[in-house]
């Protein structure tokens, strides 16, 4: 990916070498954490969840690469190895997981001996991309002082342990990247081709097209060029979504089954505005849980978890989301317009499917991928040093405690 984005102007030599001693840093500690963890804890399986014990269910590798590599196939990590052996079959709500990530894990296995190996190693490239793609864009936007510390503050982001694992996040933060900063430099054909891609990763992914919208009339003299016959290039991107659908809908008939299959995590169709609301009251419940300071009396009844858990984590998501949303003022007030639109596009779609439990399910790790609140927050925190100490010190030691809880099977995000 990184040849192909350099290819126009050379690769940055100096992004690349930033890009790799960050991910060789930043990855190296938290496998390292993850792994001490999950040997000096206790059972690093968790009962009645979704499990895998080794790197793959069929590869059949023996030790150490079981215990090395199955740290990172927790949780979702369990869907996509499924998809990418067994296909969109293997188990009902398969369909939420869109397709180019098992679909790369598949045609990577057969090289690394396991779907999870593979997946992981597709995670660390996606990684790696991602934090050069992010430099060379920052450095467009904000100067040269702000594009590392945007690159660090994403690799030690409180949610940054997903980056290593078998999950979408790094691929679909590293299209997105390729699709922007190829808009920037004008190259709107190719950037169509990168969101067509991350829109076969994520749901979200069609949301690039907004920014893409917004670059072009910025680029072109405004709104009405979009009704150019040139303009008709932006429609390739959301082709990733129509293709996965015309799929969905050939084996099994129903071209929405990815929406249809958020019902195992009890989500269901909301605005909003709707969406923030169930995420406050249920943060609300959790401070009168925790106040009560055990399981009873129960504040918020929805959950069949224990009352306690679910009030940290109602708590926790929607710290996150006054925390997302101030991101979204700084990227407002400090990039052009295009990425403030993208992401608060790309913040509202999960806030308009909240769960019943947790209403906002996952939404710190959906955030991950927001890369303009990184860059915004990266130039901010460049005019007063004790910013950049203050973000480091508690992105550092929130990412050391999400990587504790995700070896030992607890819910992250």
């Amino acid at each position: 990916m990184v040849s192909l984005i350099g290819r126009a102007r050379g690769l940055d030599r100096s992004a690349l070498k930033y890009a790799a001693v960050v991910l060789v840093a930043t990855r190296l500690a938290i496998w390292v954490l993850a792994l001490f963890t999950e040997a000096t804890t206790g059972p690093s399986v968790r009962p009645n969840a979704p499990q895998i014990s080794a790197p793959s269910p069929s590869a059949g590798l023996g030790e150490p690469w079981n215990s090395v590599f199955g740290v990172w196939g927790h949780w979702d990590g369990y869907w996509f190895v499924g998809i990418a052996e067994g296909g969109y079959g293997f188990r009902d709500g398969a369909a939420a997981f869109f397709p180019l990530y098992p679909m790369a894990m598949r045609v990577v296995a057969p090289l690394v001996g396991s779907a999870l190996v593979a997946g992981v190693v597709i995670s660390l490239l996606s990684s790696f991309s991602a934090f050069y793609l992010l430099h060379r864009l920052a450095r467009h936007e904000c100067g040269a002082t702000i594009a590392p510390r945007a690159v660090l503050y994403l690799a030690i982001s409180p949610m940054a342990v997903f980056l290593a694992a078998a999950y979408s996040e790094a691929l679909f933060l590293a299209l997105s990247l390729a699709c922007l900063w190829a808009a920037r430099r004008g190259r709107f054909l190719e950037a169509a081709v990168w969101a067509a891609l991350a829109s076969a990763t994520r749901v979200s992914g069609v949301l690039l097209v907004i920014a893409l919208a917004v670059f072009w009339a910025d680029a072109h003299g405004g709104w009405r060029s979009l009704l150019r016959p040139a303009a008709t290039r932006l429609l390739l991107a959301p082709s990733g979504l129509l293709g996965y659908m015309g799929y969905l809908w050939a084996r099994f008939g129903d071209p929405f089954a990815f929406r249809g299959s958020q019902a195992i995590w009890h989500r269901r169709l909301v605005t909003p505005v709707q969406g923030i609301w169930d995420g406050a009251s249920a943060a609300v419940a959790g401070v009168r849980q925790v106040a009560a300071g055990g399981d009873t009396p129960v504040y918020w009844p929805r959950s069949l978890r224990p009352p306690i858990n679910t009030a940290a984590l109602n708590i926790e998501m929607f710290v996150a989301l006054v925390l997302l949303i101030a991101g979204l003022v700084l990227v407002a007030r400090r990039l052009p317009r295009g990425y403030a639109w993208y992401a608060s596009a790309a913040l509202a779609l999960p806030l308009a499917s909240p769960a019943r439990d947790l209403p906002l399910l996952s939404l710190p790790r959906f955030g991950l991928v927001l890369f303009p609140v990184f860059l915004a927050l990266a130039s901010w925190a460049i005019t007063k040093p004790t910013r950049h100490t203050a973000i480091v010190v508690a992105f550092a030691l929130t990412l050391g405690l999400f990587t504790a809880q995700w070896a030992n099977w607890q819910w992250v995000s």
